[in-house]
């Protein structure tokens, strides 16, 4: 008899009914049925996205009374974690002095061709929660200073701010646009200078709002020895998914820089629209 499994997210916005229809995917066997209910309209993008991605069957997807239904068969094992290679001849670990400090750069190389970093500073232990910022990348805020997101700056604010402390960790991981590749990020940015939001511009391209998968960090964080953390975020997702996965968020420290009239509509978007703890008087000002 065929298993069939319900996951209710009745309430919750995108990207909520994503990552937990990809956790209970996760925890299936083969062949298994998972229904998802959701009330969101922006899961008829998201959902199926998700499913190309696992390479698992959407069989069906009905609606009634404003709520979705999504039958989808868990074709093939996902139930495996991210494979990430540390066991090298000449391991790709080396020291790494910045602006900020002397730091130490771990590179963990994803069995689907990425490459992630861990910049560490100091040792991870002790009896307070290790500082750690998992950032996204972000080429055009963090390399070339684009002032359309506040990425390059809270990257900067971070490393800062675990020097200032004295020790912790920055996991960079290759998630670029909110994990939907660059270039769909610039033709999503094509679309916000005709008048869409971050969001629709996503959506409009079939694409979901956030693409985002936080198990691989959680992987290289239990790689480098850390399970307790305070985490630098305005995401209450990303806290979410790293304690799905087995990481104590002990505590959640927002990461307020580079607010300007060039990107508020984006920190407005993430604010009313995504679920980011960002105080609205900070738009304002």
């Amino acid at each position: 008899m065929t298993e069939v499994r319900r996951v209710d997210v009745l309430g919750f916005h995108c990207p909520v009914p994503v990552h937990e229809a990809r956790k209970a995917l996760k925890e299936m066997n083969e062949g298994h049925v998972l229904e998802v209910i959701s009330d969101d309209p922006e899961t008829l993008h998201d959902i199926p996205a998700l499913v190309a991605r696992l390479n698992v069957t959407l069989e069906s997807v009905e609606e009634k009374s404003g709520e979705f239904t999504f039958r989808i068969i868990n074709t093939e094992d996902t139930r495996s974690t991210p494979n990430i290679r540390i066991d090298e001849n000449i391991p790709a670990d080396a020291r790494l002095p910045t602006s900020h400090g002397d730091f130490r750069i771990r590179v963990f190389h994803e069995d689907n061709g990425l490459d992630h970093v861990a910049l560490t500073l100091g040792k991870m232990e002790g009896p307070d929660p290790v500082l750690v910022r998992v950032h996204s990348e972000c080429l055009t805020g963090d390399a070339f200073s684009s002032l359309r997101c506040d990425c390059g700056p809270q990257l900067d604010a971070a490393l800062q701010a675990i020097a200032k402390r004295g020790w912790g960790a920055l996991i960079y991981l290759r998630q670029e646009g909110r994990g939907i590749g660059l270039h769909a990020k610039i033709q999503a940015y094509h679309l916000q200078d005709h008048g869409a939001d971050t969001l629709d511009a996503n959506l409009h391209l079939g694409l979901p709002g956030d693409a985002r998968d936080y198990e691989i960090a959680a992987e290289i964080l239990k790689s480098i020895g850390v399970s307790k953390i305070c985490l630098l975020t305005n995401n209450p997702d990303k806290v979410k998914q790293l304690q799905d996965h087995g990481i104590d968020v002990e505590e959640r420290k927002s990461l307020i820089a580079g607010i300007g009239e060039n990107n508020k509509d984006y920190l407005k978007t993430k604010l009313e629209r995504m679920g980011h703890e960002i105080e609205q008087s900070e738009l304002e000002s």
